[in-house]
């Protein structure tokens, strides 16, 4: 019996030993995990960095293309474009075509090639040049027709007024005034520009504002002329071919402002049966309204409202923020000594 709890004793201590042996296996094959506070901490993955906004103080460049910067209600809209430029945080790139399309198609050509942001053209009409600005347009890059409206693949933004309409309300004013302060004969002067498309339709609308606000009234000769320093040479012409010409109509102020030089030089200042009619707003048309002589109105298109307001069309739009509108008409405003003084600074 002794001998049998002997034996039963070393079989135990036998399994003992065996499993001891086994949790050790145990264990090698699956650590037991650490408490979590005695865990070493886990290296963290770095956070992707947030995507980088484009910079929204990018100066946006405008190359402006026009048919005469020298033209006063043009100098007045540049240099309203270049102050808010300035405040836009904007460059402007100004060409002056000078009327020749092989010179403005070069102009577009170098915009595109300069990769500006935004070209803003005054065309001659409806063709002239298209085919640069459609290229243009479909490199990315946004196209105001101003003055002329373009077909939809051309532009982007059309700001401009029917010519037609503008010379109406220029020649309803003029006859409206001749019928009410011309008692003889009402003769005619139109300073008009028949080589320019725009300009054509605008005389046209002079004549016919003129008739049917006077039917009297006869224009007795016409003459290309959009310029001051062309205008006194014109109004001398007019004054020695019709020494009774009573009311001169032209498509702009600069024209008119000349043969007003001319007619004042002859003598004819303070006579109340002659007036002088612009067509576009300019300062020295408003001053010389307000003179109270001869030239007797204007029609004001605030240029200078619509050149700040292309600017910011041109950086809204390169900042993702294009406008709904994508039509904006010139106002046309008379002005005559009644309400000159509401234009003048």
């Amino acid at each position: 019996m002794k001998k049998m709890k002997g034996i039963l004793a070393i079989a135990l201590a036998f399994l003992m030993v065996l499993g001891l042996s086994g949790c050790s296996s145990q264990t090698q094959q699956q650590p037991a995990e650490a408490p979590a506070e005695d865990a070493a901490p886990k290296e963290e993955t770095p956070a992707a960095a947030p995507e980088e906004e484009a910079p929204t103080d990018k100066k946006v460049v405008i190359g402006v293309t026009m048919a005469d910067v020298t033209s006063p209600s043009i100098v007045l809209m540049l240099n309203a474009m270049e102050e808010k430029a300035k405040e836009m945080n904007a460059e402007l790139k100004i060409v002056d075509y000078k009327s020749d399309i092989s010179t403005l198609i070069e102009s577009v050509e170098n915009f595109v090639s300069a990769d500006v942001d935004c070209i803003v053209a005054q065309t001659m009409d409806t063709g002239s040049g298209t085919d640069a600005l459609r290229a243009a347009k479909d490199a990315g890059i946004t196209v105001i027709a101003f003055d002329t409206a373009l077909e939809d693949n051309v532009m982007d933004y059309f700001f401009g007024a029917s010519n037609y309409e503008l010379g109406k309300t220029i020649g309803t004013a003029a006859g409206t005034w001749a019928k009410e302060n011309i008692t003889g004969p009402v003769k005619v002067g139109v300073c008009n520009a028949p080589s320019i498309a725009f300009a054509v339709e605008r005389s046209n609308g002079i004549i016919d504002g003129v008739k049917e606000a006077c039917p009297d009234a006869e224009v007795v000769m016409e003459a290309e002329c959009y310029m001051t320093p062309v205008g006194v040479e014109t109004g001398e012409n007019f004054l020695n071919a019709n020494p009774d010409m009573n009311l001169v109509v032209g498509i702009n102020d600069g024209g008119v402002l000349g043969v007003y030089e001319a007619f004042k030089a002859a003598g004819k200042s303070g006579n109340g049966e002659i007036g002088i009619f612009g067509g576009d707003g300019t300062p020295d048309g408003f001053d010389s309204v307000a003179a109270g002589d001869i030239f007797r109105g204007t029609v004001s298109l605030e240029l200078d409202k619509i050149g700040m307001q292309m600017v910011e069309y041109a950086v809204n739009t390169a900042q993702g923020n294009p406008p709904e509108e994508t039509t904006v008409y010139f106002p046309m405003i008379p002005v005559n000594g009644d309400n000159v003084s509401d234009f003048t600074k």
